[in-house]
């Protein structure tokens, strides 16, 4: 079998290096430890380019590199991530209209919300326009989550951040339906 020449494996690795930086790009362009990591890749690469000779060494390393750039993407992209809901004693919703938090203390209510951080993905978002805040409490503990349309992320809609997006849709119809429910007194 014939063996690829230096230059083609080199045109072959370059291919593949800045392609991965267009995914980044991408799927993951807040995520600055892929970006270093990329980088360093990247810098490895150039070093290698330049080199007289390619060497299996070098292609072994630039190949797990950048194979474990693309699994940290496909890890993101997977229906695998869960938020820490689960077993919440209570939540409130800010009710943006009036400035005033609507409070959830119904097991079944919260089960059903719950449902929406049980199985999902993760996406970087770069800024979005709507957010709504809920307060989630677990044993005296309350942490905050914006709900950017049907994803949740840890900061409000004017920042870029990674987001969790449910594999259930519909997370902000029904917390419109929660929000609508309780502002008319109607909690069943």
């Amino acid at each position: 079998m014939k063996q690829m020449s230096d230059a083609k494996r080199k045109l072959a690795l370059a291919a593949l290096v800045v392609i991965l930086g267009f995914c980044v790009a991408l799927f993951a362009f807040n995520e600055g430890q892929l970006w270093a990591f990329w980088l360093v890749t990247l810098g490895f690469f150039l070093g290698v380019a330049l080199s007289p000779k390619l060497t299996n060494t070098a292609i072994l390393i630039c190949s797990i590199a950048t194979l474990s750039i693309a699994a940290a993407l496909i890890y993101r992209g997977l229906p695998i991530h869960s938020l820490p809901w689960a077993g919440a004693d209570r939540v409130e919703i800010d009710n943006s209209d009036d400035d005033s938090r609507i409070p959830i203390t119904d097991p079944g209510e919260i089960a059903a919300l719950m449902k929406y951080g049980e199985s999902g993905h993760r996406r970087s978002m770069l800024f979005s326009g709507s957010t709504r805040v809920i307060f989630v409490t677990h044993a005296h503990t309350t942490t905050t989550y914006y709900i950017h349309g049907d994803s949740v992320g840890p900061s409000p809609g004017g920042f870029m951040q990674t987001v969790f997006v449910p594999s259930v849709p519909g997370l902000w119809s029904h917390l419109d339906r929660m929000i609508s429910r309780h502002k008319h007194g109607n909690t069943q």
